[in-house]
């Protein structure tokens, strides 16, 4: 009879934890309206599922200097970003297109490291 209180206590614990640890990853609400930035770029993602790229001198600055949009998603819990359109003539901004891990504070690839 203990036994099977063990085992039956095991199966539960293991369940509590395969359901608590099963949502990894980004959600919806963990990514719209907030800003993430590297350097001198940031993304802002809006709610819409519309995302803005820009430079700024120093996170105090008001002036934005070249400026892309583009749209994101999520995608098993990772953050796709695709930059579609620069206004001043350069594609360098599509070098952020991808897919991003987020940890709870950073979009992490391979190449780029972006934190709110």
């Amino acid at each position: 009879m203990k036994k099977n209180k063990t085992i039956s206590g095991l199966v539960l614990i293991t369940t509590i934890f395969l359901v608590s640890c099963g949502k990894n990853g980004a959600k919806d609400e963990d990514i719209a309206t907030k800003t993430f930035s590297s350097g001198y770029y940031y993304l802002f993602f809006k709610d819409d599922h519309k995302i803005e790229v820009y430079q700024k001198a120093s996170s105090d600055s008001y002036a934005r200097g070249c400026t892309a949009e583009g749209e994101w998603t999520i995608n098993n819990g990772k953050v796709d970003i695709n930059i579609s359109q620069s206004f001043c003539g350069s594609e360098s901004y599509k070098k952020f297109n991808g897919s991003y891990n987020y940890d709870g504070n950073c979009l992490k690839n391979q190449n780029e490291n972006f934190c709110n």
